[in-house]
């Protein structure tokens, strides 16, 4: 009765924890302050692979995303570095991100909340 006992404490704790998990789909994202933008877009450097590219229409937002959870367990242990890039009409601006692969969802672990050109 014990081991019963003991081994539903345990199933209701490992269910308990994976109820903390939502299905909600999360992204990190920045908030771009520059009246100049021609081109936004990131850059997985793990895999060359260039993601969320923005080139149309940028006068209407001021926010970008940089990831989200689309690379939850297939980020490589330590975690990996994104970089995300600006271009105005005079410079191409590079900013570094750090995720890793969290329990429920990609986590940030370095990266800029905020960007002022």
């Amino acid at each position: 009765m014990k081991r019963f006992y003991l081994l539903s404490v345990l199933v209701l704790g490992f269910i308990a924890c994976e109820e903390d998990c939502d299905d909600v789909y999360r992204i990190h994202s920045v908030e771009v302050r520059s009246e100049n933008i021609q081109e936004v877009y990131t850059v997985r450097t793990q895999t060359d692979d260039t993601i969320n590219r923005y080139s149309e229409n940028l006068a209407d937002t001021s926010v970008f995303m940089v990831a989200g959870d689309e690379f939850q367990d297939r980020l490589t242990d330590g975690g990996e570095t994104f970089l995300f890039h600006l271009r105005t009409p005079d410079s191409l601006y590079q900013f570094n991100y750090l995720f890793e692969n969290g329990d429920c969802h990609v986590e940030k672990l370095s990266g800029h909340e905020r960007i002022s050109l």
